[in-house]
């Protein structure tokens, strides 16, 4: 294949490079580097701060210093990176077209921002890491909107954590409305946006994850609430079922764990709830820069809540 004047040059970089950085830098081919699904993740091993672990090595077996630019086989340029003792960090990788794939550097206070990007070049996750956790995670469809978001407090107390769906409506949402009990509100929709349930969560160090706690109401498609359930420390403990025929007043019948029965009691039927605003994407990414300190509060490191990505607690 006969090399444009631009290869060439690129060729003299990556030359002129190995040899200023004890012929650290490399080639690499389309196919071996990006991966069609997770982007270029090849240089992830070498950053500490998202759980990288491993050291790169220059031609001599001693750690990388300083900039090092790899390339592909072509001559484009695949990744620039500063290294420290053989770790990363700050670097940006390019896609084979020269469009950024994504970025990494430090920010004020000990944190570090990794922003990764789609081919056509709009953002595809924002994450703010701090003392090797993340603290602040957004990820976008390829159309921009928000996909997922979720954020700690510098104390590692999780704030929040939401799901949108490809056209913007809310699929759930989980914040905390209780600090000092670790009080969540937990609500699901279902797709045309009307709620599809809610009530309220505590966080059970027993089990490490999230119990339904008192009252939860569960609504149909329309938005009507269908019944309501009573939770203890995480156990079902008695249904109320909605009568629908009812106008104003449904009739409801108890029924416990067991399977007996109780008096019918009475209970209004509330008015359909509207899903939440969908949220710009300006309005997500502002959460980044608020202000953390007014939410800190003590919690043991080691027994935070792990950051899993789903659509409920």
């Amino acid at each position: 294949m006969k090399m444009t004047r631009l290869h060439h040059i690129g060729l003299f970089l990556f030359f002129f490079a190995s040899l200023s950085s004890g012929y650290s830098s490399n080639l690499y081919s389309v196919k071996d580097i990006v991966d069609s699904t997770y982007g270029i993740i090849f240089y992830e091993k070498y950053n500490p701060q998202v759980g990288g672990e491993d050291i790169r090595m220059n031609d001599y077996a001693t750690p990388c210093e300083n900039t090092i630019i790899d390339y592909y086989d072509d001559g484009n340029v695949l990744h620039r990176g500063s290294y420290v003792n053989g770790t990363l960090i700050t670097y940006k990788n390019f896609y084979p077209d020269g469009k950024l794939e994504r970025k990494f550097k430090g920010l004020a206070g000990g944190r570090y921002m990794l922003e990764t990007y789609y081919p056509n070049g709009l953002l595809r996750s924002k994450i703010v890491y701090f003392r090797k956790d993340a603290i602040s995670w957004n990820e976008y469809y390829p159309n921009g909107q928000v996909e997922f978001s979720e954020k700690y407090n510098s104390r590692f107390l999780l704030l929040y954590r939401k799901s949108f769906g490809e056209d913007g409506k809310t699929q759930t949402a989980f914040e905390l409305v209780n600090k000092r009990k670790n009080v969540y509100s937990h609500k699901e929709y279902y797709e045309n946006g009307a709620i599809k349930e809610e009530g309220g969560m505590t966080f059970s160090d027993e089990v490490v994850d999230f119990k339904r706690e008192g009252t939860w109401k569960i609504y149909d498609e329309t938005g009507k609430l269908a019944r309501m359930e009573e939770y203890i420390h995480g156990e079902f403990n008695l249904e109320t079922q909605a009568n629908a025929s009812a106008p104003k007043k449904a009739a409801a019948t108890l029924t416990t764990a067991g399977g007996q029965t109780s008096t019918p009691v009475t209970t209004s039927t509330p008015q359909k709830q509207k899903a939440s605003a969908k949220p710009t994407t300006e309005e997500v990414d502002s959460f980044f820069d608020e202000d953390d300190a007014a939410t800190d509060e003590v919690v043991d490191p080691k027994k935070k809540n792990k950051k899993v990505k789903t659509t409920s607690p």
